[in-house]
């Protein structure tokens, strides 16, 4: 089940800590310097398995990420 919201870490469920089960995800924007055309990357880690993910964004709005996520 894919939800709609992104919550932040201390509102998270206690048992996500424990990484026994797959399909929780940590993510956090690295914002590139203003010299450099404000480039962002977008990391990605699934907690249990430590899989992962970095992706260039050209946008750091919360709306435009948003569509990232919800992209089929």
């Amino acid at each position: 089940m894919q939800s709609k919201y992104v919550f932040p870490i201390w509102a998270r469920p206690k048992h996500i800590d424990l990484r026994e089960t797959f399909g929780h995800w940590e993510g956090d924007l690295v914002i590139g310097k203003k010299s450099a055309g404000h480039s962002s990357l977008l990391t990605l880690v699934e907690r249990k398995s430590r899989l992962g993910i970095i992706v260039k964004v050209s946008s750091k709005n919360p709306f435009t990420l948003i569509k990232f996520f919800m992209k089929e």
